[in-house]
């Protein structure tokens, strides 16, 4: 019975002796340092060259985009530096001292003899006398409105379109700084925003042209005219979403129109 315990006591003992030897390599082996094997190392090696491959990567991405961004970002403060200036170019010209060049008398008078002086030069068919006079009138008066307007209007007939945009531009500028709300103000406001955009729309500048027209249709979302105006722009420049949504305003602000017909078939010739 003695000899069944001695495997046992053997295998005790086995145990008691590995226990003892890995307590004193454990030290060791806490401070054995992983990154020393090869295949860590190889590892790390592989993961710091994905890194700066993929930092190389963005930083080619990086400049592509400021590269390609950069031209467009100029190009739009370039527009409105350019359009201010010509606001303040306008400005300028027709600006002068009143008071040295006003004549003596009544000076609404001679205001008002001028203007008729403009209107009859533009009946007889003589648009640059009637240009003339609308300039000596508004250096006379650089806010007389009408004088802005019937110049802009000769503009567009002699198809000066960049000359009526600049008017045009200056018109909404005085527009704006009345601050009216009354419908007579808000029509006037579209009606220059609706001229600009003809104008740029001649000079083949579509986007700027949609722009304006797009302004002009939210101040007046019901009138026919704008949407009439809109909706041709946005065949052109080939939008068909918003052809069809100002088709259907068309269609209800002016059921009667005859030419929706025709204008359902250009919209669904859009790609």
């Amino acid at each position: 019975m003695a000899y069944d315990f001695i495997p046992i006591l053997l295998l005790i003992g086995c145990v008691v002796a590995l226990s003892v030897i890995v307590g004193r390599k454990l030290p060791q082996l806490k401070t054995l340092d992983v990154a020393s094997i090869p295949a860590e190392q190889e590892l790390q090696l592989k993961q710091k060259i994905l890194a700066n491959r993929l930092h190389r990567r963005l930083e080619i991405f990086r400049r592509f985009l400021q590269a390609l961004l950069r031209p467009l970002l100029l190009g739009v403060i370039g527009f409105f530096k350019r359009t201010y200036q010509h606001v303040l170019d306008l400005e300028s010209r027709y600006r002068k001292d009143r008071r040295a060049t006003l004549p003596e008398g009544n000076p609404s008078l001679a205001l008002e003899e001028l203007y008729a002086e403009a209107q009859r030069a533009r009946a007889n068919g003589q648009g640059t006398a009637a240009e003339e006079k609308l300039i000596q009138l508004i250096g006379l008066d650089p806010r007389h409105v009408p004088a802005y307007e019937m110049l802009g209007e000769l503009y567009l007939e002699s198809r000066e379109y960049a000359k009526a945009r600049e008017v045009y531009a200056y018109l909404c500028k005085i527009y704006r700084r009345q601050k009216s709300t009354d419908a007579s103000a808000v029509y006037r406001l579209a009606a220059a925003y609706l001229n600009i955009s003809r104008s740029y729309l001649e000079l083949r500048r579509k986007a700027q042209a949609l722009q304006y027209a797009r302004k002009a249709a939210e101040l007046e979302p019901n009138n026919p005219r704008t949407l009439d105006f809109l909706l041709k722009i946005s065949i052109v420049v080939e939008d068909k979403a918003l052809a069809s949504k100002t088709w259907g305003a068309l269609q209800q602000a002016d059921p009667d129109n005859a030419k929706l017909a025709e204008l359902q078939q250009q919209i669904d010739k859009l790609p």
